[in-house]
């Protein structure tokens, strides 16, 4: 199995997964932002584990072919920004986290994500 099949399965997992989560508590989810935003240690702790894990992905998924693989190597660039953006950008992160936490905005993005991690489970198990 190669590294992308691979990578496909697991973010694919892990996308259904968080969606799931998003869509069932999107009600609580605002506060849950609020409350990690003001844990200066969470934040940090919580940055270092986007950065790692979009290192991770980066590094070994820097793959810009015009197929199902880019989406794979996008996430890793978004995760490993979302890490930094936590880390020296703190109160921006929570500003812009507060804003698209408000509203339905969960309730479409738990939909488009549940649809990608389908689309990726699909393509590492079955493609």
């Amino acid at each position: 199995m190669d590294v992308s099949h691979f990578l496909a399965k697991v973010v694919g997992i892990y996308m259904i997964l968080a969606g799931l989560l998003v869509a069932l508590k999107h009600h609580s989810l605002r506060e849950m932002i609020n409350e990690y935003f003001n844990s200066p240690a969470l934040v940090m702790i919580g940055g270092m584990m986007s950065v790692i894990i979009g290192l991770l992905l980066v590094v070994s998924h820097n793959v810009w072919e015009l197929n199902w693989k880019i989406v794979i190597t996008l996430m890793g660039y978004l995760t490993l920004f979302k890490g930094i953006l936590h880390w020296f950008f703190t109160e921006s992160a929570a500003s812009w986290a507060s804003k698209f936490s408000a509203g339905k905005f969960n309730l479409y993005a738990s939909i488009v994500m549940i649809m990608l991690g389908i689309y990726l489970t699909y393509i590492g198990y079955i493609v």
